[in-house]
């Protein structure tokens, strides 16, 4: 985090930020409020009859950090080191000495995390306790301060009844462990993957698919992230797309360990308003699988379905010795959004709004479909997933068994080979008949992968 950015420099900070491709999740705009030591010497301390004041010791961190808005994965210790070092100062019931309402100083030696408990709220005890930590600070000859978060008007109007004044804006930037990898960088992670096509083809075809996604559109659907910048050391990264859903990719060439760590700490991997439908990990490598599902588990997240997959693939110099044969009654020809609701309307995994996604698809990577001569009605078809995947792929119910879907999958892959693309897909494990017709087309399986369908309210890591 970088906290209590000056206005005057707040930005040339941003700008260089964004010039470095650094990602920052969150801008908090606060307002700086002090006031003399002079003045604050002043101040005098009226303490209610039914309490009384005291310094907090280390055993008070716990309370304190469970009612600190801010509170991270082990923030208690944060805390407890202020405490230790700084001192904090805390109002006390006379009738069993606990903790009521309290304030702390932070690292700089401002006023910080003032609170009080909700029983005892509307008492005055904040405004007590923020005049006599002042006081004492003033004894050291120090001028009190505070940061306010621009929007808490209660706590501007605490320090304002004290005497406090206004001095200046200030903003946090709150840095995400998670980073974009910049557009200009891609290349290189792709050129990383391109060398282990024979055991993760489908690694290397997101990666060019979402450089082609990132050039066509203003609008950033797919997101590249890396854990601090690691893909350079390990290739480690992930993939969000957040359009109508919130699917996550991710991979790594190491162990995964800093795969686990963004889960854990991430904030950026949080649904936010994408609520079209639950969360998935997708396509989550045979590698990943096991140490994943032990990581939900561990911490908690509940995940409301496993779906284990087959993985297919074929290489690009035999898919361009595809010979197309079509029959004479249908012609080949690409999908526009047209056909979106079509499509849509025979997925068996469709959801509320997913043809917005299915539009979204069509548009950015195309998709093939094979139309009746007599009517131009669309018969067979398939797209291309974010991932560049063969995916959707089926037939209207009246011209099945005529072997338009062995048409359609050798066109697309010829046409994915011809980008120099690995032509792959998965298949669910009990889908007999998707890997009889991958199989048969000699696209063949390369491995198992897994899909987690996460409950919405427990997807925040944190």
């Amino acid at each position: 985090m970088l906290y209590y950015i000056h206005d005057k420099l707040y930005t040339p900070v941003r700008n260089a930020i964004k010039e470095l491709g650094k990602t920052f999740i969150s801008e908090t705009p606060c307002q700086m409020f002090g006031i003399s030591s002079q003045e604050a010497l002043k101040f005098q301390i009226q303490c209610p009859d039914d309490v009384y004041i005291k310094k907090l010791d280390t055993a008070d961190a716990k309370l304190v950090d469970s009612e600190w808005p801010r509170r991270y994965e082990n923030s208690e210790k944060f805390v407890k080191l202020l405490i230790e070092m700084n001192g904090a100062y805390g109002i006390y019931l006379k009738s069993n000495n606990k903790l009521a309402s309290w304030i702390l100083l932070s690292m700089m030696g401002q006023l910080a995390l003032l609170q009080t408990l909700e029983a005892h709220k509307r008492k005055g005890y904040a405004s007590v306790l923020v005049k006599y930590a002042s006081k004492e600070l003033a004894k050291k000859g120090y001028s009190p301060y505070g940061t306010v978060m621009a929007d808490n008007l209660a706590s501007k109007a605490i320090f304002e009844r004290a005497g406090f004044k206004y001095l200046d804006k200030m903003t946090e930037l709150d840095q995400d462990i998670l980073v974009d990898i910049p557009d200009e960088d891609l290349p290189k992670l792709a050129e990383m993957y391109k060398k282990h096509q024979d055991w993760a083809p489908h690694v290397y075809t997101t990666i060019m698919t979402g450089i082609e996604w990132r050039k066509k559109k203003k609008e950033k659907y797919l997101i590249f992230m890396s854990p601090y910048g690691c893909w350079e050391e390990d290739g480690t990264f992930f993939v969000l797309l957040a359009y109508n859903t919130f699917d996550i990719f991710f991979f790594s060439l190491g162990d995964g360990a800093n795969i686990g760590e963004a889960f854990r700490t991430s904030r950026r991997l949080h649904p936010g308003n994408y609520t079209s439908r639950k969360p998935l990990l997708f396509s989550v490598h045979q590698r990943l699988y096991t140490p994943v599902k032990k990581l939900l588990q561990e911490t908690g997240k509940s995940f409301i379905e496993e779906i284990q997959c087959y993985m297919f693939s074929i290489p690009s110099d035999e898919a361009l010795a595809f010979e197309i044969l079509c029959p004479e009654e249908v012609y080949i020809k690409k999908l526009d959004t047209t056909h979106a609701d079509l499509v849509n309307s025979l997925w068996p995994h469709r959801y509320e709004n997913s043809e917005k996604l299915i539009s979204l698809l069509i548009e950015m990577n195309g998709g093939y479909g094979l139309f009746s001569k007599s009517s131009d009605e669309l018969v067979c078809w398939v797209i291309l997933s974010m991932m560049g995947q063969l995916t959707m792929l089926q037939t209207l119910e009246a011209f099945k068994r005529k072997g338009y879907a062995s048409v359609i999958l050798k066109y697309a892959s010829k046409e994915l080979a011809k980008k120099g693309y690995s032509a792959t897909g998965t298949v669910l494990v009990d889908n007999a008949a998707s890997r009889g017709m991958f199989e048969k087309n000699r696209i063949q399986k390369f491995g198992q992968s897994g899909v987690f369908i996460v409950q919405m309210n427990n997807f925040l890591w944190k």
